[in-house]
Protein backbone atom coordinates (compact mmCIF):
# COMPACT_ATOMS: atom_id res chain seq x y z
CA UNK A 1 0.00 0.00 0.00
CA UNK A 2 3.12 2.38 0.73
CA UNK A 3 4.47 1.45 -2.70
CA UNK A 4 1.23 2.83 -4.54
CA UNK A 5 1.18 5.97 -2.38
CA UNK A 6 4.98 6.88 -3.05
CA UNK A 7 4.17 6.02 -7.04
CA UNK A 8 0.94 8.05 -6.88
CA UNK A 9 2.78 10.97 -5.47
CA UNK A 10 5.78 10.37 -7.61
CA UNK A 11 3.32 10.47 -11.33
CA UNK A 12 1.59 13.49 -9.24
CA UNK A 13 5.01 15.22 -8.95
CA UNK A 14 5.62 14.89 -12.67
CA UNK A 15 2.57 16.31 -13.94
CA UNK A 16 3.51 19.20 -12.33
CA UNK A 17 7.04 19.59 -12.45
CA UNK A 18 6.94 21.44 -16.12
CA UNK A 19 4.32 24.08 -14.56
CA UNK A 20 6.73 24.23 -11.77
CA UNK A 21 9.76 24.89 -13.94
CA UNK A 22 7.85 27.52 -15.97
CA UNK A 23 6.82 29.39 -13.02
CA UNK A 24 10.35 29.19 -11.49
CA UNK A 25 11.64 30.57 -14.69
CA UNK A 26 9.46 33.52 -15.06
CA UNK A 27 10.14 34.60 -11.65
CA UNK A 28 13.51 34.27 -12.18
CA UNK A 29 13.13 36.91 -14.94
CA UNK A 30 11.25 39.51 -13.08
CA UNK A 31 14.22 39.38 -10.60
CA UNK A 32 16.50 40.20 -13.30
CA UNK A 33 14.40 42.76 -14.92
CA UNK A 34 13.45 44.58 -11.31
CA UNK A 35 17.11 44.48 -9.80
CA UNK A 36 17.90 46.71 -12.22
CA UNK A 37 15.82 49.51 -11.37
CA UNK A 38 15.95 51.08 -7.71
CA UNK A 39 12.08 52.31 -8.56
CA UNK A 40 11.24 48.37 -8.50
CA UNK A 41 12.64 47.67 -6.30
CA UNK A 42 9.70 46.54 -3.60
CA UNK A 43 8.50 44.39 -6.71
CA UNK A 44 11.79 42.50 -6.46
CA UNK A 45 11.56 41.93 -2.82
CA UNK A 46 8.10 40.65 -3.00
CA UNK A 47 8.68 38.42 -6.09
CA UNK A 48 11.47 36.71 -3.96
CA UNK A 49 9.85 36.42 -0.91
CA UNK A 50 7.13 34.51 -3.28
CA UNK A 51 9.47 32.65 -5.03
CA UNK A 52 11.22 31.48 -1.80
CA UNK A 53 7.42 30.35 -0.31
CA UNK A 54 6.71 28.42 -3.56
CA UNK A 55 9.40 26.92 -3.36
CA UNK A 56 8.71 25.94 0.25
CA UNK A 57 5.54 25.16 -0.23
CA UNK A 58 5.77 22.84 -2.94
CA UNK A 59 9.28 21.54 -1.52
CA UNK A 60 11.27 22.21 -4.24
CA UNK A 61 14.49 21.76 -2.74
CA UNK A 62 16.54 22.48 -5.32
CA UNK A 63 15.48 25.27 -6.68
CA UNK A 64 15.19 27.04 -3.27
CA UNK A 65 18.69 26.60 -3.46
CA UNK A 66 19.20 27.84 -6.67
CA UNK A 67 16.81 30.76 -5.69
CA UNK A 68 18.85 31.95 -2.65
CA UNK A 69 22.23 31.49 -5.02
CA UNK A 70 20.67 33.89 -7.45
CA UNK A 71 19.34 36.54 -4.74
CA UNK A 72 22.99 36.77 -2.79
CA UNK A 73 24.59 37.03 -6.37
CA UNK A 74 22.51 40.26 -6.45
CA UNK A 75 23.06 41.33 -2.88
CA UNK A 76 26.64 40.59 -3.38
CA UNK A 77 26.69 42.91 -7.21
CA UNK A 78 24.86 45.64 -4.81
CA UNK A 79 28.17 46.57 -3.50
Amino acid sequence: MLANCDLDELIERNKLMPRINFFLESFKIILDATRQNYHLLELYNISAAKLLEFCYKFKCKKEFIKVSEILHEHFKKLR
